[in-house]
């Protein structure tokens, strides 16, 4: 859906680019550098957004291995009560 998004603003991006040579108009020069702009914004929001999920990733990770760990330990001493 990004890429998708992205690929919409950078033709948005071109076409207006094109127009404004075309017309010679200042004004859809302007909205067509600001789209480009824009698809820049997704794709630099975008790669933190996979950063943060990547780092939910390895925490939750994390956090499963100390759960077994524990569960370990308590079934070891549960062990060691009962011998």
């Amino acid at each position: 859906m990004t890429t998708f998004a992205v690929g919409l603003l950078l033709l948005d991006g071109v076409l207006l680019v094109i127009a404004a040579f075309w017309t010679h108009s200042w004004v859809l020069g302007g909205l067509g550098l600001a789209f480009f702009f824009m698809a820049a914004g997704v794709i630099i929001y975008w790669r933190r957004y996979q950063q943060a999920l990547d780092d939910v990733v390895r925490a939750s990770e994390a956090l499963k291995a100390e759960a077994q760990e524990l569960r370990r330990l308590i079934q070891q001493r549960k062990e060691g009560q009962t011998s």
